[in-house]
């Protein structure tokens, strides 16, 4: 239509002009819309799609618009499919994300919530492919790195733990700093001459009540009963009648026992049935001996400074006096007098009572010495002259009286199986001086330790007691120095004990628990405070020389910062110990190639302490729990004589020489929580358990179960800071309650 038709005015008449005039307004706004998407539009009474009531669209006459249009739907279609797939797709990839995460997540928790670390963790990395060794200031990888931390990292609670309960004695009070004058040096042969010279041994012995906390003391004919709770010495229940010898009678009542106010220092067990009779004054005697196997008489040895020692362990002592009874082995009780030590630490009081009791029976013609002609290692090869005639081809039996294998144990162990001690006595190398048991730690421990009576073994426990950790004092900064550039300690000879190198006198103000005093620095020997790292010590130096470890001793970088700690010295043997061993490729000494097995690799650290130990000199380690095969064999089937079938039937029924209480009672996921409790709360002590030790966090009843998977142990040595709670009374005493404390540890608990 025209311009003019489009505005012109509708018909006459309201209806007729109201619908044609709603009729143009509906064309013009269709046309519009058309003319928006490209459709034609036709309204003329003969259009393509006319209706006689009406109009409707048209149908498309150009097919080629309706293509573009459908193309570009289709394209959008395809486009958002695609980002539909794709956000289902990542959806999908999200969600396989947040449950394989959680999935690990759950995985960690649960292996921390059952990983309870301790020493064998420590044991089992530095013994892995990774070498990797740490401790409080640093790790390191084999010898290829190693990684110093700016400040020490704690490892234990520290002071965040309550103690309610008083902890068991010690060796009494040990010096902060032990020391005597520069050559000044103990020897322990003369310590047997004076304290077990015949007529006093003779004349002392001693014996633990079953039916109290009471040890009976017989010294040199008067007798003592010694209440083991209360420390008090009472009048003796045997009447008022005087010693076999008749000399001074019993002791009066309620005054306190000293240590150096008795003669004897060793007492021999005596007999029940001599116990029994006590009362007729009769002198006691000791019960039988009898040999073990290839092991020959064996000799048990506890030890102690003070008496308030004893006062924890009535049972464990009952456990060492019942055993020995049982086997026929002798049993000591050495009562060191803190004089007799000469101002050294208390903890060396076991390896000055055991060196002297090897000296004894060599004195008694007993003595043992390794004849390297021998092809055998396991025969016991006996001398009877103290070492001179080693080269006898057929020396004599030794006499009845002499013991051939003597162990000292700590009071804080105890005999977990009736098991003799031939079942290990028997596989120890016959050119071995020294047997420890491998209680799974990264170290030596000495918490049994068995010697033969060699001249060696004599004059190694000598050079333990004298072992010296410095000769300067620590406030002498520059003999600190210059011992650290020697290698040994200023102004003494750490071997003979003579006067080396003259420095002239050096004071220095020392501070201590009586004030600041000036002393001269160089005039004495600065000893060990305890005795691991002193052996560990005369150890490496014997290794050194007949195996060329590259010991440094007093040249190595912590020395006089961590090798005379009071507790745990781990950076010691890190960093001074195992460091060296690890760089052992070494020379095998002319002693130790005629022991090894000739299939084995000679003089070069193997990767393990316990494989290492077996080629160097004079030691021998018996395998530890979970012990790898190759340990095992090495100790049970060192001639490969025996079958397998024989080697595995043994070591299945025999359990590991030395067990310990190692492990943490709590895991890791455990300490994760204490750790953030105790960041919130400033370190409040209700964020940590109570009565156990800072280290591990365990108490005696935690300890008693940890050792008593997989068989437990011949020795079970839990550490005296676990005897807090109902341990002291968990100890079995005779063979029938070990084999019920095997099935329930906690039987015999009161």
């Amino acid at each position: 239509p025209s311009r003019g038709e489009r505005h012109a005015r509708p018909p006459a008449g309201p209806r007729r002009g109201l619908a044609a005039h709603r009729t143009a307004c509906r064309g013009r706004f269709m046309r519009r819309a058309s003319s928006l998407v490209g459709l034609p539009f036709d309204l003329t009474p003969g259009g393509l799609m006319a209706d006689s009531g009406g109009f409707v669209l048209p149908m498309h006459r150009r097919v080629g618009s309706r293509v573009g249009r459908s193309s570009r739907i289709d394209t959008k279609d395809r486009k958002a499919g695609r980002r539909g797939r794709m956000s289902l797709n990542r959806r999908r990839f999200v969600t396989l994300v947040f449950v394989l995460a959680a999935a690990a997540t759950l995985r960690i928790v649960a292996y921390l919530s059952l990983w309870y670390p301790g020493d064998e963790t420590i044991r089992a990395t530095s013994e892995s492919w990774l070498k990797l060794m740490f401790s409080r200031s640093g790790v390191s990888f084999g010898t290829g790195r190693a990684i110093k931390f700016a400040t020490d990292v704690r490892i234990d609670a520290g002071d965040a733990i309550l103690t309610t309960k008083p902890g068991s004695v010690v060796q009494g009070k040990i010096s902060q700093r032990p020391r005597w004058e520069k050559g000044k040096d103990l020897n322990v042969t003369a310590v047997a001459e004076i304290h077990l010279r015949d007529a006093l041994e003779k004349n002392c012995f001693f014996r633990v009540r079953d039916d109290a906390p009471v040890v009976t003391l017989w010294d040199d004919g008067v007798v003592h009963e010694y209440e083991l709770n209360g420390g008090v010495a009472k009048a003796s229940d045997f009447g008022g009648g005087t010693a076999g010898d008749g000399s001074r009678g019993h002791d009066s009542p309620q005054k306190r026992l000293n240590v150096e106010s008795l003669a004897c220092s060793h007492f021999r067990c005596m007999s029940y049935a001599s116990w029994s009779r006590l009362s007729e004054g009769r002198t006691p005697t000791p019960p039988p001996v009898t040999k073990d196997s290839q092991s020959g008489n064996v000799l048990l040895i506890n030890s102690a400074t003070t008496l308030k020692m004893l006062s924890e362990y009535h049972r464990p002592l009952l456990n060492h006096q019942a055993y020995a009874e049982s086997h026929g082995y002798g049993y000591v009780l050495a009562l060191v007098k803190p004089s007799d030590l000469q101002g050294r630490s208390g903890k060396f009081a076991k390896h000055l009572a055991l060196g002297a009791q090897l000296a004894k029976q060599r004195s008694l013609g007993g003595g043992w010495d390794y004849r390297r002609g021998s092809s055998s290692r396991g025969d016991t090869q006996w001398d009877d002259t103290g070492g001179v005639g080693a080269d006898a081809t057929t020396p004599p039996p030794p006499p009845p009286t002499s013991f051939q294998s003597v162990c000292h144990m700590d009071l804080d162990a105890w005999f977990a199986t009736w098991a003799r001690f031939s079942t290990y006595g028997d596989r120890w190398g016959a050119e071995k001086d020294l047997l420890f048991g491998d209680a799974g730690q990264i170290w030596l421990n000495t918490g049994l330790l068995c010697a033969r009576p060699s001249q060696w073994a004599v004059a190694f426990f000598t050079r333990v007691v004298n072992a010296a950790f410095s000769g300067v004092a620590p406030e002498d900064t520059e003999g600190v120095e210059t011992e650290r550039r020697l290698g040994r300690p200023v102004g003494a000879d750490f071997d003979s004990g003579t006067l080396t190198g003259g420095s002239g006198a050096v004071t220095v103000e020392v501070t201590g628990r009586e004030g600041t005093s000036s002393v001269d620095s160089r005039k004495y020997i600065y000893g060990f405070q305890r005795d691991q790292p002193a052996v560990w010590h005369v150890l490496a130096q014997t290794w050194a020389t007949e195996n060329g470890v590259p010991y440094k001793a007093q040249a190595c970088d912590v020395w006089h910062r961590a090798c005379n700690p009071v507790e745990n010295p781990i950076e010691c043997w890190h960093w001074c110990h195992w460091d060296a061993l690890q760089r052992w490729g070494g020379s095998a000494s002319p002693q130790n190639k005629e022991s090894i097995h000739p299939s084995e690799t000679r003089g070069k650290w193997t990767g393990g302490l316990a494989g290492s130990v077996h080629l160097l000199a004079r030691v021998q380690l018996a395998p530890r729990f979970d012990a790898p095969a190759k340990d095992v064999d090495d100790f049970f089937a060192p001639k490969r004589a025996e079958s397998k079938s024989t080697i595995q039937k043994i070591t299945q029924q025999t359990p590991p020489m030395h067990r310990m209480c190692l492990r943490s009672c709590r895991s890791v996921l455990s300490r994760v929580g204490m750790g953030l409790c105790g960041a919130v709360s400033g370190g409040a002590a209700f964020c940590f358990p109570k009565d156990v030790d800072k280290m591990s966090l365990c108490d005696g009843a935690g300890c008693l179960k940890q050792m008593a998977v997989k068989g437990g142990g011949w020795i079970k040595h839990t550490g005296h800071q676990h005897w807090r709670d109902t341990l002291p009374s968990c100890v079995p005493v005779t063979e029938d309650e070990v084999a019920r404390e095997r099935a329930d540890p906690k039987k015999a608990c009161a």
